[in-house]
């Protein structure tokens, strides 16, 4: 069992990657591979809905967001890092999914979601909802600790405790997923009945 955590913070070792190292050794306490990604400098073209990913399935822009959805097959969770700042996602972030689930969001179905916000205060809930929307749309079980999967600034303890419970649910709905495949329990998701809009019709 692999899962791919993807830090889209502009720093490389801020509170988000914090966040995520904890998150980071509970997965691999409870026997989950790990594979991190930081997008840094990654230069990500906005989607322009220009629609040639409905027949290519990958980004007309070339770059980090192919590369990940090139290596989806290796994977069976996806965490997405972002920072909130004003009570809102970074750019980054949010150009790199629209790319990311618009061009390729069947490969995702069945595979097991989760985010991880940092923010100086606990005003994350728009931002939530937001990041987890998009897997919403692509049939993806969306994981949680034990509230909003916040590290904040102020509640370092309870970010702490929060980071670990994810992993542990993480790790824990993984393996019910890996299981369940191996005693021919398929997830009842049809790809091609995507919602529309996220497949770039």
């Amino acid at each position: 069992m692999k899962v791919l955590m993807v830090n889209t913070s502009e720093e490389a070792f801020g509170q988000l990657h914090e966040a995520m190292q904890i998150c980071r050794e509970g997965l691999i306490e409870n026997g989950i591979d790990v594979e991190d990604v930081w997008l840094g400098s990654n230069v990500i073209h906005p989607c322009t809905s220009c629609g040639k990913c409905i027949k290519r399935r990958k980004c007309l822009f070339d770059g980090v967001v192919n590369e990940i959805a090139d290596k989806s097959e290796s994977f069976n969770g996806l965490i997405v890092g972002a920072d909130v700042l004003f009570g809102e996602i970074g750019k980054q972030c949010i150009d790199f999914l629209n790319c990311l689930f618009r061009s390729a969001n069947e490969k995702y179905v069945g595979k097991v979601g989760a985010v991880i916000l940092s923010s100086r205060k606990n005003n994350t809930e728009s931002a939530y909802q937001t990041l987890n929307a998009y897997f919403s749309a692509s049939c993806m079980p969306v994981v949680t600790g034990r509230y909003w999967n916040t590290y904040c600034l102020r509640e370092v303890g309870k970010g702490t405790q929060e980071m670990r419970q994810l992993a542990q649910n993480m790790s824990w709905l993984v393996k019910c997923v890996g299981e369940g495949k191996k005693n021919g329990i398929e997830n009842p998701c049809i790809p091609d009945k995507l919602d529309e809009f996220m497949r770039g019709r």
